[in-house]
This record gives C-alpha cells, sequence and structure tokens, in this order.
C-alpha cells in the first residue's frame, strides 16, 4: 500500500499513477528485441492485506519475433562491406529493433572506421525493411546502410606553438596524425 505508516520509509512502493508509464518501459523492452507487436496490459490489482501490499496483474503477448536476415552496404567505399560488418553489434540473426534510433550505436561504429580513414563528414542512414515469413511464425528485417562518405580530409600542415617547458621536437612524436 503506497504511504502505510507500518512500512519501512526505505521500501520502495508503487505508484498506481505510473503504471502505464512502467507498461511503456516493458513495451519499448520487447520491442528493442524484436518484439514489434508486442501487448501488455494491466488487467487487474489485488489488494493484499498480509503480508500488506497490492498484487498487480498484467497480459503480455509478445507476437512473432523480427530478426535481422540481411545486412546491406550501399556507397560503403572506400570501405568495404566487410570492414563495416565487423563492427555491427546488429548483425544476421539478431532481433531487429523497432526503432531506427536502436542502429545508433552500428552507426556510430561504422562512421568512427571513416573519421579513421578522414571521412569527417561521413552520412549514414539506416532503412529497414520487414517481410513475414510464409509460415507467417516470424518477421525478417533486411537493414540497409545508406552511405555517403564525404571528401576524404588530409592533413597538409602541423603547427606548434605555445609549448614553453617541452621542446617543440619532442612533440610530434605523440600526434597520431
Amino acid at each position: 500500500h503506497s504511504g502505510d505508516p507500518d512500512l519501512p520509509a526505505w521500501i520502495e512502493t508503487y505508484r498506481p499513477d505510473l503504471i502505464d508509464s512502467q507498461l511503456r518501459l516493458v513495451r519499448n523492452f520487447y520491442r528493442q528485441r524484436g518484439f514489434h507487436q508486442i501487448m501488455v496490459r494491466h488487467d487487474s490489482t489485488t489488494v493484499q492485506e498480509q503480508p500488506p501490499g497490492d498484487i498487480l496483474h498484467f497480459t503480455v503477448r509478445e507476437g512473432p519475433r523480427t530478426v535481422i536476415d540481411e545486412v546491406r552496404f550501399l556507397g560503403s567505399e572506400p570501405l568495404t562491406p566487410d570492414n563495416l560488418r565487423e563492427v555491427l553489434a546488429l548483425h544476421e540473426g539478431a532481433p531487429a529493433p523497432a526503432e531506427l534510433n536502436s542502429y545508433g550505436k552500428d552507426i556510430y561504429r561504422m562512421r568512427s572506421l571513416y573519421w579513421d580513414r578522414g571521412n569527417l563528414r561521413v552520412r549514414i542512414r539506416p532503412e529497414v525493411e520487414i517481410t513475414a515469413t510464409p509460415d507467417g511464425s516470424r518477421y525478417v528485417a533486411v537493414v540497409t546502410y545508406h552511405i555517403e562518405p564525404g571528401p576524404t580530409y588530409t592533413c597538409s600542415a602541423i603547427s606548434i606553438s605555445g609549448n614553453s617547458r617541452t621542446q617543440t621536437s619532442l612533440i610530434p612524436r605523440e600526434l597520431t596524425i
């Protein structure tokens, strides 16, 4: 019971007014793991006197799971698809998240490969196409990354100034560019 004086203050109790937000968290959890059609519902609450507390009853229907069937890269030059595939967390056989924002970690990892090569303005846009399997038991996703590497930047000169205690000739040895 929320606000029960017999319960110690440190016991965290649920708040009935936040059940909907908690259900959204559960839905998002499932959607991240490939269950795009997840249904979560609060059915009822039973008040229990001994021990004090409420029992919440929920229904969860996962629905068919969506799995990544193929990952494609369009415009990946100067990197190869194999170079890019090595850094992906979401690969063939993994659950396909329902939101494009969930591909952000992989996009950042691929962008880092381009940045290391001097492609500082690389753009990567994911596209996900989902279809049902013939038996309808699950869905498969084809993830396509549209890549625009942009120009390659090079460093033509390095100027070092402001050092007073360190010899200028020692500083370039520590630079990675």
